[in-house]
């Protein structure tokens, strides 16, 4: 489909610069707007001077690399284990000092949650493995045990989110 013919007064302008006549003075301003940012720069009243800096800014924005590109060249940041955010929570709560019997059955919590999701990436670990894996605990017929990991995964996982500036899943 073609694109919308221009208006005639602004056939002459090259394309993300426009001119506004202001109504109270009559002066003619020049405005271009950024189409990767939508943000709209005032140019002036110079004609001649608007146009360079609007042919200028368009020809930087064809030499701005693609977003294909810019997500390629993207560095992936470093895995995070969810078994090393494990052992940080272990340490977060014995500074808490809980009394022995409560540290002992975190540790065991600990312990299998370490061996069900400790060598993936705290990335990884979404929503659904989780419920896989508490289902199938309940299918081993230990849900008072499940509803114990359950517990343990909201309490470690709520750390992580806020410091990592992960997004946390429903």
């Amino acid at each position: 489909m073609a694109p919308r013919p221009r208006n005639p007064g602004s056939k002459d302008l090259p394309p993300n610069l426009y001119k506004k006549k202001d109504s109270r003075t009559g002066a003619t301003y020049f405005t271009y707007r950024d189409p990767v940012s939508n943000r709209w720069f005032g140019l002036g009243k110079d004609k001649d001077a608007a146009i360079r800096e609007a042919v200028s800014a368009n020809l930087a924005d064809a030499h701005r690399p693609m977003l294909a590109t810019r997500m390629v060249a993207a560095a992936a940041p470093a895995a995070r284990l969810f078994g090393d955010w494990l052992d940080k929570y272990e340490e977060v709560y014995q500074e808490r000092k809980p009394a022995e019997s409560s540290k002992k059955s975190v540790r065991m919590r600990v312990k299998r949650l370490k061996t069900a999701f400790g060598g993936m990436d705290i990335r990884s670990v979404s929503t659904m493995n989780i419920a896989n894996y508490l289902t199938a605990m309940s299918k081993e017929g230990k849900d008072r045990w499940r509803a114990l990991c359950a517990h343990c995964f909201v309490t470690c996982s709520r750390r992580p989110l806020l410091r990592a500036g992960l997004k946390p899943t429903p």
